[in-house]
């Protein structure tokens, strides 16, 4: 849930190097000819690269400022309503779409009391259902065709959840 172009990245330091390994050059580049070196050193190349040490060495290009800024404020937001409480939200959001959608004709693919609050149903009728849906100003993804994607969070709520079942009646 963050802006295009940035997101984070851990890699656990036992793997760093071996399992995973950079893609990218990056760090240092040293030029070893005239007029870059005074004197250059026979035992190098003209030109090679020093990967950055730690977790540097996997930044692809500039950071995103702006990614940046907005995940400094949603972190400080998430922190401020704290995370069981989002759960929780979510969680009571999800299980209600458990509920109510197979019983509109829209059968659960996403097994009972999955922690994630992201779920599939499968759609009879895709086209028909993104019409309805977008008519009533709800957001749903279509996946493989007849998949139906909702995710419910913390910027939801059960009015959002009543106009998506309005609109799948």
């Amino acid at each position: 849930m963050g802006v295009k172009g940035f997101g984070f990245l851990y890699v656990r330091a036992d793997l760093q190097g071996t399992v995973v390994k950079p893609t990218q050059h990056s760090g240092g580049v040293r030029l070893n000819y005239p007029p870059w070196a005074a004197a250059p050193d026979p035992a190098f190349p003209e030109i090679s690269c020093s990967p950055v040490p730690g977790p540097g060495c996997y930044e692809v290009s500039y950071p995103s400022y702006e990614g940046a800024v907005c995940a400094q404020e949603s972190l400080r937001y998430i922190l401020r309503l704290g995370v069981p409480n989002i759960r929780a939200h979510a969680r009571s959001l999800a299980e209600r779409l458990q509920e109510e959608l197979p019983a509109l004709g829209y059968p659960s693919i996403t097994p009972r009391g999955n922690e994630s609050s992201i779920l599939a149903f499968v759609a009879k009728d895709p086209a028909a259902t993104l019409a309805r849906t977008r008519g009533a100003g709800v957001h749903v993804a279509m996946r493989y065709g007849d998949k139906m994607r909702l995710s419910p969070s913390v910027y939801n709520n059960h009015e959002d959840i009543d106009r998506l079942l309005a609109a799948l009646r």
